[in-house]
């Protein structure tokens, strides 16, 4: 259901403060699991308010790291652009979990987080990449959520399908 939310608000916002506030969100949930385990402060509940609170902001990130791709390459190399971020993203499904068991089993888990929450602290700094805020015409950002649930459900389509008809022609009349 975030999802829906953190991608019409991804649209309306401008995306690079808003991959920046997600990465430092991100990093702080994070570094929060050390500090609290060392203190010994983490429960369950807060390790799951911490986790809630990550995948949020992780849902933002994404839905951001989506829209400022066509406006940091151009048109014709939209395709390419998306390949390589695919690429990129599936080396970092495939040896994300082999480099997290290695730093579990030498440092512990604790310390592997702590080292995690470091690596996403440097994500601000790296993008280089100004966003611009676009505007979405009269609709407003309930009618946009509204038009997405509905899509989602495949209920009836977006009523402006202009957005989607590149992602799904056969689906989009018109």
């Amino acid at each position: 259901m975030i999802g829906l939310i953190a991608g019409v608000y991804a649209d309306r916002w401008r995306r690079k403060p808003l991959l920046v506030v997600s990465s430092l969100g991100r990093a702080l949930c994070l570094a929060a699991i050390p500090l609290l385990w060392l203190l010994d402060a983490l429960s369950s509940w807060v390790l799951a308010l911490l986790l809630v609170g990550y995948g949020s902001f992780a849902v933002f990130g994404f839905a951001a790291t989506q829209s400022i791709l066509p406006t940091l390459v151009e048109r014709r190399d939209l395709v390419k652009a998306n390949s390589r971020l695919d690429q990129s993203d599936t080396a970092a499904q495939t040896l994300g979990p082999v480099v997290g068991g290695g730093l579990v089993a030498g440092l512990g888990a604790p310390l592997a987080i702590a080292v995690d929450a470091v690596s996403t602290s440097s994500t601000p700094s790296s993008t280089r990449a100004q966003g611009r805020r676009t505007a979405q015409g009269d609709r407003g950002a309930a009618t946009t959520r509204r038009a997405g649930a509905r899509w989602d459900r495949l209920d009836v389509p977006p009523r402006d399908p202009r957005p989607v008809r590149h992602l799904h022609p056969h689906l989009v009349p018109g």
